[in-house]
């Protein structure tokens, strides 16, 4: 974390910030209904959970208090993946075959698009400055797709190579 702490998130539901120096727990937040899936800190400061109860978190952390900033609840199912994209938009991946994106108005995040999946996302990335690579798990498909032109710009299909190399 930007304060020098770690952040780890859990299967108990719980996030612990622990201190650098004696790596006992400075703070212990739980606030999620399900296990943690992804966690990070944002450019600002913020630190982001994302959750298997479908929902993504914002903290404001000050020394070893935090409150809860927003939750954003646009996903339908387990939230598997969220990063901050260099032009601080939030893009998060889900079980529920989409990836959403979120723009900050002021002092929240609202939902900007999301592209639909053709199979549920464990993993999305930033690859380029306006372009973003996830992998579709159903169809072992690695995807990137342009955030700025709303487009998908390339998608790998795997399972047709390891079809052809079984053949072979």
């Amino acid at each position: 974390m930007n304060d020098g702490r770690f952040a780890t998130g859990s299967q108990d539901k719980s996030i612990i910030i622990y201190n650098n120096t004696t790596y006992k727990p400075d703070l212990i937040i739980k606030e999620h209904k399900g296990q943690i899936m992804s966690l990070i800190q944002l450019s600002s400061g913020i630190l982001c959970s994302a959750s298997n109860d479908d929902t993504i978190n914002l903290y404001n952390i000050n020394g070893n208090n935090y409150n809860v900033l927003q939750t954003l609840t646009d996903h339908k199912a387990p939230v598997t993946k969220i990063i901050e994209l260099n032009d601080n938009r939030l893009a998060s991946s889900s079980v529920d075959q989409s990836i959403i994106f979120h723009f900050k108005d002021k002092e929240e995040y609202i939902k900007e698009f999301d592209i639909k999946t053709e199979g549920f996302s464990y993993h999305v990335t930033q690859t380029k400055e306006n372009e973003i690579c996830y992998y579709e798990f159903r169809d072992n498909n690695i995807c990137f797709f342009d955030f700025k032109e709303k487009k998908m710009l390339l998608k790998y299909i795997f399972s047709m190579f390891i079809q052809l190399a079984m053949i072979v």
